[in-house]
């Protein structure tokens, strides 16, 4: 064995020093550099040699994201974890050899998936779902893997592992940085990799103003159930925008019960086809069709309607018996109503010249009732002398009743 690795390195050391002497150059192996006298003005640019080229040097960088993880987020039914992240500048796909320390950094996000699903994914989860956002809003190119990855399709259950990765200049990058989870111009999903985690707008309650059911011809019309969501329902077939709502859009989800009421013959039609959904003034027919022919005075039909409307529609409403002569709509708020707060009063200023309320009960300084809190007709409710006194001891009804009477003592 010794003898046979010997002879070969002779038969090597030999070529090399043919090749070298067939080219009129000294058997040493140096490259010869701008420095050694020959003019490289019209040089062409060639690839360097592997076997003798000098090989350049990277001190490892490996900077990695110690706190806040892992978080997770949800898209289209499947639990995206960021288990771990960190920046370095060693290639992570490599195929032959031993990866070795480089000029290019990269970011490697190490993510689990999980279906939380009944039923298969009905997304392909490759290279174009995926993007990095950093603090500053510029997306990162991202490195595409070799093949595809192990959660690009999932059974109902399944969880699978694999590594994202992103080019990037900066070993800093991950800071504020956000994983965004979707193919454009689907609505992606935001995970944020440090900055404090918020939870979902979407999905989100749509009711009815006011509940009450709405009679439109022989049918008295009411909403059960709505919501708001980035998602299509299940079983609503055939959307341009896909399973997911592009950026700037919403699934509208409507459970909508009619009641058949005051029909002449009997029964009456309850379907999809006598509602619209009205946003902005724009009126549109839902996904598919919904109902029941023939259903009996007094009885209900129930059904799900969906529509995609913009995000940004400031008024929303819910159109029944379309077609008919007695047409009629329904309010509608994406998100519980807020009520009005109270209009807030001005106190009125007392006519007593005492820089506090008496605490007596007996008029102030002025040894007089202020008028305004007893010949004024426009005085506010929560001040008006009707108002119950007190039974607290030593405590006035109200600050600007210096008038009111005094407290009972128990």
């Amino acid at each position: 064995m010794a003898r046979r690795s010997g002879t070969r390195g002779a038969t090597i050391l030999m070529a090399v020093s043919l090749l070298f002497a067939a080219c009129g150059s000294s058997p040493d192996p140096d490259l010869l550099g701008p420095s050694d006298g020959v003019d490289q003005s019209d040089a062409t640019a060639r690839p360097s040699s592997g076997l003798f080229g000098p090989k350049g040097s990277f001190e490892p960088i490996d900077v990695a994201l110690s706190e806040g993880l892992p978080r997770s987020a949800e898209f289209l039914g499947v639990r995206f974890t960021v288990d771990a992240a960190h920046v370095t500048n060693t290639h992570p796909y490599t195929i032959f050899g031993d990866p070795t320390p480089g000029e290019q950094l990269f970011v490697v996000l190490d993510v689990t998936a999980e279906n939380t699903s009944a039923e298969p994914t009905r997304y392909v989860f490759n290279d174009e779902a995926f993007g990095l956002r950093t603090y500053s809003g510029q997306l990162l190119p991202i490195v595409g893997p070799i093949g595809t990855y192990d959660f690009s399709r999932l059974e109902p259950g399944e969880r699978a592992s694999d590594q994202v990765v992103f080019g990037t200049r900066s070993a800093d990058v991950l800071d504020g940085a956000a994983l965004l989870i979707g193919r454009p111009p689907d609505s992606p999903t935001v995970l944020a990799l440090t900055a404090p985690q918020r939870g979902p707008l979407y999905p989100i309650d749509v009711v009815a103003i006011p509940a009450r059911p709405v009679q439109a011809g022989t049918i008295s019309w009411s909403v059960s159930d709505g919501e708001a969501s980035l998602e299509a329902p299940d079983g609503v077939c055939c959307p341009e925008t896909g399973a997911r709502a592009d950026d700037g859009e919403l699934f509208i989800n409507l459970t909508v019960r009619g009641t058949v009421r005051g029909s002449r013959y009997g029964q009456a039609s309850v379907t999809s086809k006598l509602v619209r959904l009205v946003a902005d003034g724009q009126s549109t027919e839902p996904f598919g069709f919904k109902g029941q022919a023939n259903v009996k005075e007094g009885e209900a039909y129930e059904f799900d309607v969906t529509w995609i409307i913009p995000r940004d529609t400031s008024r929303l409403a819910l159109e029944v018996g379309t077609g008919t002569p007695d047409v009629r709509t329904i309010e509608l708020s994406i998100g519980l109503p807020v009520p009005s707060p109270e209009p807030y009063l001005t106190p009125q200023p007392s006519a007593s010249t005492s820089p506090e309320p008496s605490t007596s009960g007996s008029p102030g300084a002025s040894g007089s009732p202020t008028p305004s809190s007893s010949t004024s007709p426009t005085t506010s409710p929560s001040v008006s002398a009707s108002t119950n006194p007190t039974t607290t001891p030593g405590v006035s009804a109200s600050p600007t009743l210096t008038a009111s009477p005094p407290p009972i003592t128990p």
